[in-house]
């Protein structure tokens, strides 16, 4: 029986008779009205689950990349200490073909300024890359055009900063805020450049 049905016949009893059935039917209204939503945020808004780790509920929008590197997901799994990290150091990473990479960082309270790079690995490099720092995972078109690399190229390299009193230029980092650095062997349009089952490049962070 339809809900609003219900409710109406809860409404057309009047309150000296049929004491039972309308405690039944009160009872059955209430069971329709108050129903679980598994699928929404407390605020309404549908949410998108990837690979059951992202989380794009409209704040975020779906990357062009629809498959997310999931072995290493904190800035830290990479250089073993938070963001900006050991400086100058190169790591190597590898990220899985047709796949992106979204390491996870907040921006310490600290007046620092750098430039985030790859470099030549010791293995033969997989291709070109994009390489980008936003709020959202796998974003490499960002407001701001200073916070992703324009080309796919084999060495990437953004400049950042934590405050504009520090540095003229550069990709401007919210202090308290969490960005991700995103990495892709591929183009803008989401088609790899890699050839290999894994995408070897080295990054590091000089500030």
């Amino acid at each position: 029986m339809p809900l609003l049905y219900l409710c109406a016949i809860k409404k057309a009893y009047p309150l000296n008779q049929r004491y039972l059935t309308t405690a039944v039917v009160s009872l059955l209204c209430a069971v329709c009205l108050v129903q679980p939503v598994f699928s929404q945020t407390t605020d309404g808004s549908e949410e998108l689950h990837v690979d059951g780790f992202e989380d794009f509920d409209g704040a975020c929008p779906q990357p062009i990349v629809p498959d997310r590197d999931t072995s290493l997901t904190e800035y830290s799994d990479i250089l073993g200490v938070d963001w900006p990290g050991s400086n100058g150091d190169p790591i190597n990473i590898s990220v899985d073909n047709n796949e992106y990479m979204a390491l996870e960082f907040i921006v310490p309270n600290t007046p620092e300024s750098g430039s985030l790079s790859t470099v030549a690995a010791p293995v033969p490099n997989a291709g070109g890359l994009i390489m980008s720092i936003d709020k959202c995972p796998g974003v490499f078109t960002t407001q701001d055009g200073a916070c992703d690399v324009n080309f796919p190229a084999v060495k990437a390299n953004l400049t950042w900063r934590h405050s504009v009193s520090i540095a003229p230029v550069g990709c401007l980092l919210e202090v308290g805020q969490t960005y991700y650095v995103n990495i892709f062997f591929g183009d803008r349009a989401g088609n790899s450049v890699c050839s290999f089952s894994q995408c070897v490049t080295r990054l590091r962070n000089l500030f």
